[in-house]
């Protein structure tokens, strides 16, 4: 009677699991979170500087959880294009060495090759106006 009432080791390797799996909740949680950080601090000041240091946090955030990687490319894509929605324009001189970093740094965890003329097209006009990259 004791066997009867014991899991099978599928049964049981398949709970342990979904145990330890994330939850699409905390996906909802960890997304909301750091969007609402993006927008409080984006709304607070329009600084080229303090966007970056805003998704330089909100992506380590994400990178550091626990979440699949494909996820991450993708929260961090969505705070990258919340952050700096002047690509399409005319970017200031000003902002070209703060995009030019958030955008390297939203090509390495996303892997879009969609932002390489991007980048290719800041850098060009860094080296016209021979503004110097530090990182």
């Amino acid at each position: 009677m004791l066997i009867a009432g014991r899991r099978s080791q599928r049964e049981q390797t398949s709970t342990d699991e979904n145990a330890t799996a994330p939850s699409s909740s905390r996906y909802k949680l960890l997304a909301g979170a750091a969007l609402f950080l993006l927008y409080s601090c984006a709304s607070a000041t329009s600084d080229a500087q303090a966007r970056l240091d805003t998704f330089y946090d909100a992506s380590a955030a994400v990178v550091q959880s626990d979440f699949p990687e494909h996820r991450k490319a993708a929260m961090v894509e969505t705070i990258f294009s919340s952050l700096f929605k002047e690509l399409g324009g005319a970017i200031p001189d000003e902002d070209l060495a703060p995009l030019f970093q958030a955008t390297t740094s939203a090509l390495f965890y996303t892997v879009d090759k969609k932002k390489l003329p991007l980048l290719d097209a800041i850098f060009r006009r860094m080296a016209t106006l021979r503004i110097e990259f530090r990182l």
